[in-house]
């Protein structure tokens, strides 16, 4: 699973530190996170700690649109 988050990460913030994508990849697990269409229960409160506000909008925008219900 980590491998897969890491994927999506890279996809939405392609020029973000790998360090900063392991970041938010333990973030996302410790929230529950157990398989890939859980992504769209992330809430900006489970990331925002680690990101700044316009890219915690830009990563729950995707998420929303890729596995929105």
């Amino acid at each position: 699973m980590n491998i897969r988050l890491k994927s999506v990460l890279t996809a939405v913030f392609p020029l973000m530190e790998s360090d900063k994508h392991s970041e938010l990849v333990d973030a996302l697990m410790a929230a529950g996170i157990q398989q890939e269409s859980d992504l769209c229960w992330v809430a900006a409160e489970d990331i925002q700690h680690l990101l700044p506000p316009v890219q915690v909008r830009k990563l729950i925008g995707m998420l929303k649109t890729k596995y929105g219900m």
